[in-house]
């Protein structure tokens, strides 16, 4: 029997109930959540029972703040008297859980919350996307230019990476009107709502991304007089140093934040590199694409 097992996260930032409801159904089925940076959490088994968790923000506390940090440190003593345990972070949020029948809240004013999920989204979610959002837009001459693919295949990549553009404006606008919408929900004494829609939309688009390269990827295979095997393999070693790059990455910003680095020399090192070696590779595939041998 498996002890655990790498899930990857679909949720949003700031659906933090969605993702409270998540890690409670999984301790019921046994699983527990262990560490949640970067796309993949991990779990652990254990005996499946009826845990709680909730989630709280601190804005000053990211993947790549040193530790111990003293913010985090205080909060989670704070937290341990409630009889809550620290269990994971991701990005700015922090994952606690408690079995006790009725743990006291961690957040009490729905001001506060906000504040906080809005100080944590625009450092770790609004800046880095309006940062891809850029990149995209220097890419979009290096892609479209030197490319030469099979007419049939044109459309489909072309849909797929104009999608692929689009989403950071779609995301920043569509988490501005959210907030627009929390801060008139907690002004009237309401709760603050979860940004579910945030994580529809992410999942919506990468799951149309995901299905228009599949689609590419036969499409191609029809026209080319190179072995499909061949082919297969080569996908399949691209995608893996892909997914091997960004685990690299975020593991790189672990090790060099519990090695007490600064926030900004952990950020300089972990980005200037992962934006590197993405590099890389995307040159590596417009020359495969260019040799015909896809």
């Amino acid at each position: 029997m498996k002890k655990s097992r790498l899930r990857m996260n679909l949720y949003e930032l700031c659906d933090w109930k969605a993702i409270e409801h998540h890690l409670a159904r999984q301790a019921a089925k046994g699983w527990r959540l262990r560490r949640a940076e970067g796309s993949f959490w991990r779990y652990e088994r254990a005996e499946p029972a009826r845990v709680q968790y909730e989630v709280t923000y601190l804005p000053s506390v990211g993947e790549t703040t040193s530790r111990p940090d003293p913010n985090l440190q205080e909060l989670d003593t704070i937290c341990a008297a409630a009889g809550w345990r620290h269990v994971a972070e991701w990005s700015g949020m922090q994952i606690y859980e408690s079995e006790a029948e009725n743990p006291a809240p961690i957040e009490t004013d729905e001001r506060l919350r906000l504040q906080a999920i809005h100080a944590t989204m625009l450092r770790r979610y609004i800046a880095p996307l309006a940062l891809v959002c850029l990149l995209e837009l220097m890419l979009l001459g290096i892609m479209v230019i030197p490319l030469q693919i099979a007419q049939t295949t044109m459309p489909v990549l072309s849909i797929c990476f104009i999608l692929c553009l689009l989403y950071a404006p779609l995301a920043c606008a569509e988490y501005f009107a959210w907030y627009g919408i929390a801060s008139l929900a907690v002004r009237l004494d309401r709760p603050c709502p979860s940004n579910r829609a945030l994580t529809i939309l992410g999942q919506s688009i990468a799951l149309v991304a995901f299905a228009l390269r599949i689609s590419t990827f036969f499409l191609y295979n029809a026209s080319s007089p190179i072995s499909g095997a061949f082919r297969t393999v080569r996908w399949g070693v691209y995608l893996a140093l892909y997914f091997l790059v960004g685990w690299g990455v975020s593991r790189l910003r672990i090790y060099l934040r519990e090695r007490g680095f600064s926030s900004v020399a952990n950020s300089v090192i972990s980005f200037g590199l992962g934006f590197v070696l993405y590099f890389i590779l995307y040159f590596i595939l417009i020359l495969w694409w260019q040799s015909a041998l896809w």
